[in-house]
């Protein structure tokens, strides 16, 4: 998780960059959402090379999962 929101903040940072650069940033408005974690019981279908386990998808101590609201 933290070299994912490295990575984000990284690329955030070269696009925000960018903007300033080409004199858009003052109309841009940036906005961060969450695709609501992952689906129970779908094991292991994106991460690669890591082994099935029940916590690849698991939510917990929250409710609901993707397509929930």
């Amino acid at each position: 998780m933290a070299a994912m929101v490295s990575q984000i903040d990284a690329k955030i940072g070269q696009f925000v960059a960018a903007l300033e650069k080409t004199g858009q940033r003052d109309n841009t408005l940036i906005l961060f959402t969450s695709d609501n974690g992952g689906i129970e019981s779908l094991k292991n279908a994106h991460a690669g090379d890591v082994p099935d386990s029940p916590r690849n998808s698991e939510n917990d101590p929250l409710r609901g999962q993707k397509a929930t609201l």
